[in-house]
């Protein structure tokens, strides 16, 4: 692993933790809300009673698990790419306004150009972040995968130990079932960074998919005089 990617993984090991945990509850709310959903469908084949301790199970296991979301929530810190990518989202969407200011007259071709053309330092600025930040990611999911096979095959090898250990000295069987506990923790946490990142990446590929700022040359013809009759304090931008 290189130092940038320990780094990274070092300073945003929690956060990365309870991003991943957040998917994965949200991801059983969805789960819960569909069988919810199945249950009424199929309502005619249980008696009232059947139904109604079905429901009260269900509603009582997204009570948990919104319960949980909230408290995840509160302990969780943005990470550097969340925040580079909501920067891009604001000024890709700020561009989008300053467009339509353009298109219904109320500002002028030469104000859009500047406007747009400081838009767009901007972005770059922001963008070039952003792919530092989804290289070093990229890199770090593989050195994930590959820890993650290794856990799981000395997890597997553990716990043959352990069944052998039973019965030939049961009292190394103890050593034995601890470490095969942290491992399946060590697991745990692999596959919740594994899935935060993934989903990081795929975030970052579709905000810098949506929009990109116009080059200046490109704006679009503004509308005839008769029609820009929109102004902003008694002056037209």
């Amino acid at each position: 692993m290189s130092r940038e990617v320990s780094e990274k993984l070092s300073e945003e090991h929690q956060s990365l933790v309870v991003y991943g945990l957040l998917l994965k509850l949200r991801e059983q709310e969805r789960n819960i809300v569909k069988q919810m959903s199945e249950l009424e469908e199929r309502k005619e084949f249980y008696s009232e009673e059947e139904y109604r301790e079905l429901m009260d199970k269900l509603s009582q296991q997204i009570e948990n698990v919104k319960s949980d979301i909230e408290r995840a929530k509160k302990v969780k810190k943005s990470l550097k790419i969340e925040l580079l990518l909501e920067e891009l989202d604001e000024y890709l969407t700020a561009l989008n306004e300053v467009r339509k200011l353009f298109d219904t007259g109320v500002i002028s071709e030469r104000a859009f150009n500047l406007i747009n053309d400081a838009c767009k330092s901007k972005i770059d600025a922001v963008t070039s972040e952003i792919n530092a930040e989804k290289s070093i990611y990229e890199r770090l999911l593989t050195v994930l995968k590959s820890r993650k096979e290794l856990i799981q095959s000395e997890l597997s090898l553990l716990e043959a130990r352990a069944s052998l250990d039973m019965i030939v000295d049961p009292k190394k069987s103890d050593e034995t079932f601890n470490r095969a506990q942290m491992l399946r923790k060590q697991l745990l946490e692999t596959d919740l960074i594994i899935l935060a990142v993934e989903d990081l990446l795929k975030r970052a590929s579709e905000v810098q998919s949506t929009g990109k700022p116009a080059e200046s040359k490109a704006a679009p013809p503004p509308p005839k005089e008769e029609n820009r009759e929109t102004k902003l304090g008694g002056f037209e931008f």
